[in-house]
């Protein structure tokens, strides 16, 4: 995975899943749609979630990007957390859309 970002923190769900989709090799996807939620989950805690931690969560010094208030989570501020269940709603997303083709 490319470890760069040159585009703004994204502000929702939306932005940041095209931001991946765009940023991740489909190989790498292939590999995410091939494990169950669990596995994902557990495999990238260091992996993407890391970089979104790092490159998101961390680097909004504004605090106006995706994770400075989550309304499903209201409260909720550990990076880790957040990481977390962005990556669930992201595995959600790629499953949906290799669904629809």
């Amino acid at each position: 995975m490319n470890n760069t970002i040159n585009k703004p923190i994204p502000i929702n769900n939306r932005q940041a899943f095209k931001i991946l989709d765009e940023m991740l090799p489909a190989e790498e996807i292939q590999s995410i749609l091939s494990k169950s939620k669990g596995e994902f989950l557990t495999d990238e805690h260091f992996g993407l979630g890391q970089w979104i931690r790092n490159n998101w969560i961390y680097a909004d010094k504004e605090g106006k990007g995706l994770f400075a208030y989550d309304s499903d989570h209201p409260g909720i501020i550990d990076p880790d957390y957040q990481s977390g269940v962005f990556l669930e709603k992201y595995y959600d997303h790629l499953k949906r859309k290799q669904n629809s083709k």
